[in-house]
């Protein structure tokens, strides 16, 4: 079922798990960081906030349960995770990655506007 060997899956399971641990400790320090800075213009500041809390999303959701099933598929136990789960799983991948996608454009599109009007910097 899987193309790659059965240590290099587990390798990338757990270098996914240590990611998503990084990448729901770092979103909820920028969380935490937002929250507290001033300067940054509203707008600006809900975009940051609406890419964080989707990496947040990624790193407590998406990364977990991919590692899970990639698990599931290489040993041979009778852990069987039902069909729902892999659903799941690619359906919040699918999800998140798109709406990353469309806010980190929204916070390029708002930066450049803000260059071209003249508006200060964050």
């Amino acid at each position: 079922m899987c193309a790659l060997p059965e240590g290099l899956v587990v390798f990338f399971a757990a270098l996914n798990i240590f990611f998503s641990m990084t990448a729901s400790l770092g979103n909820a320090l920028i969380l935490i960081a937002l929250r507290k800075v001033t300067s940054v213009h509203p707008p600006t500041k809900l975009l940051f906030r609406c890419l964080a809390v989707t990496d947040l999303c990624v790193g407590f959701i998406s990364q977990p349960l991919w590692a899970t099933v990639m698990l599931n598929i290489v040993t041979k136990t009778k852990w069987n995770i039902p069909y729902y789960v892999f659903v799941i799983m690619s359906v919040s991948v699918l999800i998140l990655c798109h709406v990353s996608i469309l806010v980190s454009t929204a916070i390029s599109v708002d930066r450049l506007l803000a260059l071209l009007l003249g508006q200060p910097s964050v």
